[in-house]
């Protein structure tokens, strides 16, 4: 089973295209050849990587349209896209940056420099995807303890409708003999709000009353 990842390979020159592959097969890396940005947009509806190497000259739809199309889809924007160009101008650069690339490697390339900066890339993608998932994960338990919280909030209340309505005197103390409940009846004879009885020790209350 792969464990490095898949990665969306986008050149139109064959043989280029060929040993991209082969470099990225041999590091373990599992690789979806794309010969034209027409061909990659297909490959994405099908299959999502977790890096996009992407040409920029290309006949048709050139990488930069690629990769604005690409980032401007929800589903697909978070894919990191390196681009891998002969365009060594400032602006062609700042360009790619700007369109949402997370790099830019100039042809002709070192395959050290160019594994090395998938690798990364794949890293900080992966670990950005288990931080969204972290979140995530708490985002439901803070909603389901909400939940339960609003839950037990209107227990407490429909119990406490139910026992303002009786005329015997009904409390309920913790282990600390601190007062957790008492109803309207309890406030009233000992002419207490339910501030200055709940929370309180029940010698607090009790000791200082006489009936």
């Amino acid at each position: 089973m792969n464990t490095k990842g898949t990665i969306l390979v986008v050149d139109d020159t064959t043989i280029l295209l060929a040993f991209l592959t082969t470099i990225l097969n041999d590091e373990g890396f599992e690789t979806i050849s794309a010969d034209s940005g027409e061909l990659a947009l297909v490959s994405l509806e099908k299959r999502m990587p977790d890096l996009i190497l992407l040409d920029i000259l290309m006949p048709g739809i050139d990488g930069f349209e690629v990769c604005r199309q690409i980032k401007s889809q929800e589903k697909l924007s978070h894919i990191p896209i390196i681009f891998l160009t002969a365009l060594t101008e400032k602006e062609d650069r700042i360009k790619g940056l700007q369109l949402g690339a997370v790099d830019y490697i100039i042809k002709p390339f070192e395959e050290k420099e160019l594994l090395i900066k998938v690798k990364n890339h794949i890293t900080i993608r992966r670990l950005n995807l288990e931080v969204q998932k972290k979140s995530e994960e708490l985002e439901e338990n803070n909603l389901i303890l909400k939940l339960a919280n609003q839950k037990i909030l209107d227990q407490h209340n429909q119990l406490q409708l139910i026992a303002d309505s009786l005329p015997a005197l009904i409390a309920r103390i913790d282990t600390n003999l601190k007062y957790i409940f008492a109803n309207k009846a309890y406030f009233i004879i000992f002419k207490k709000t339910p501030e200055q009885i709940i929370g309180k020790h029940l010698s607090q209350i009790i000791d200082k009353e006489t009936f």
